[in-house]
């Protein structure tokens, strides 16, 4: 029982750190690297990082 309770909590974490570092990737890619926004991707609005923080949507 203590094992599972302890697997639940490191797969918890884990999740908990990768849904901080997924919006951070973007502003490195292209701030860091000087990657540009892939012009076939239209769900996220197709803006670069830096747009996005100049302008955030409004919601």
């Amino acid at each position: 029982m203590q094992t599972v309770i302890l697997l639940g909590l490191v797969s918890l974490l884990t999740d908990i750190s990768s849904e901080m570092v997924y919006p951070l990737l973007s502003l490195y890619l292209t701030t860091s690297l000087g990657a540009t926004g892939c012009p076939h991707r239209r769900s996220l609005p197709g803006r670069s990082a830096r747009a996005f923080l100049r302008n955030p949507p409004i919601t």
